[in-house]
């Protein structure tokens, strides 16, 4: 029939895009795996979820420990004894035990909203790579994310880039360029600690020579000798007077 080949050429068309759809998801994925490892040091078991975050947009969470009251089944605060170093009571001036509220630390969820949205694996590259200059290897999911997003002040490396700057004006704002933060991360591990070694160096030699308590005092300019007094000029003798001259004769 006519309608054959037309049919058979649709379904060939459809096939084949799904497989390119296919093999540029596994291609993203692939890169996401690679830029996840470049910044294993960096953020430990955090760097997958730190990468894929950044790519979809999606907000940050990090866990902190809060120490809280513990209450009990009415809500009022559950009292305990005040011990010494030994383990006994302790009293007040009355004879009463002291007591205090009971306390515990309790993990709590912080969520940072991603306002920056979705980036590619470019941007995440380089949001990643200025946090890593930043930050010490090893950083916490809350240090780095503070790093990115800093409500308080709104100095994040995101906050910045959802406010329109360019990625030059944001490493710049923090007295780096991107060629050598860049360098430092393909270079892997040593040049990049090296590289940390570095700016610290500076920075604690740019603090001590810009403190004014660690400059020595100018001496003070010693005292001009006092000029002596011009002695005062003789008085001139009155001139004679002149003798008159004889009259011719």
């Amino acid at each position: 029939m006519w309608f054959k080949k037309p049919i058979a050429v649709a379904v060939i068309a459809v096939l084949g895009s799904s497989v390119s759809a296919v093999a540029m998801a596994e291609d993203a994925g692939q890169a996401l795996d690679k830029v996840a490892d470049e910044f294993s040091d960096f953020a430990g078991d955090n760097s997958q979820t730190l990468v894929e975050s950044l790519r979809n947009g999606d907000d940050l969470s990090y866990e902190i420990e809060v120490e809280k009251t513990v209450v009990d089944a009415d809500g009022n605060p559950v009292m305990v004894d005040v011990l010494d170093a030994d383990g006994n009571q302790t009293f007040d001036a009355d004879g009463n035990v002291i007591q205090t509220e009971k306390t515990e630390l309790v993990t709590e969820v912080v969520t940072v909203e991603n306002a920056n949205g979705p980036m590619g694996v470019g941007e995440v590259t380089l949001a990643l790579g200025l946090a890593d200059a930043l930050l010490e290897d090893g950083a916490t999911l809350e240090e780095i994310t503070l790093a990115l997003y800093n409500a308080e002040t709104g100095g994040g490396i995101l906050d910045m880039r959802a406010s329109g700057m360019g990625w030059g004006e944001i490493f710049k704002s923090f007295d780096m360029k991107v060629g050598e933060v860049m360098r430092g991360l393909k270079s892997q591990a040593p040049a990049q600690a090296a590289f940390k070694a570095e700016r610290a160096a500076a920075k604690a030699d740019r603090a001590e020579r810009g403190s004014s308590s660690n400059r020595p005092e100018r001496a003070e300019r010693p005292e001009k000798p006092e000029k002596p007094e011009k002695p005062e000029k003789p008085e001139r003798a009155d001139r004679p007077d002149r003798p008159e001259r004889p009259g011719r004769g």
